[in-house]
């Protein structure tokens, strides 16, 4: 698995875990937590970028 997306999921709480703060995702990668945070922002500002991420938040919008 992409270092990126292990940071997300286990941020963000979105493998069905609690969402951990980036020193203990350090721990667990055993990385430092200034690069779990430069993971973290790279991921992000990859799904910014992404047309199909934008074209869901859109339809999502229109939705409600």
């Amino acid at each position: 698995m992409v270092p990126e997306l292990r940071v997300v999921i286990r941020r963000w709480g979105l493998d069905a875990g609690p969402p951990l703060t980036r020193a203990e995702i350090a721990l667990q990668l055993q990385v430092s937590a200034e690069w779990v945070r430069q993971l973290e922002n790279s991921a992000l500002a990859k799904l910014r970028n992404d047309e199909g991420i934008a074209q869901a938040y859109r339809d999502h919008q229109s939705a409600q």
